[in-house]
């Protein structure tokens, strides 16, 4: 699963294939990341942050 948050662009691709894209007028310039769930066990592995 891929993230892509890269100005006016944000993305979620999994295995490579687009599943949601948008063109936000008003990104944020900065903030936080999270990942969260509710009631379920998620478990990450080989995660990266970065600029592509």
């Amino acid at each position: 699963m891929r993230l892509i948050a890269d100005g006016r662009a944000i993305a979620v691709e999994r295995d490579g294939r687009r599943i949601f894209e948008l063109d936000d007028a008003q990104p944020y310039a900065r903030g936080w990341f999270a990942l969260r769930t509710t009631k379920s066990h998620l478990r990450i592995r080989n995660l990266r942050i970065g600029k592509p």
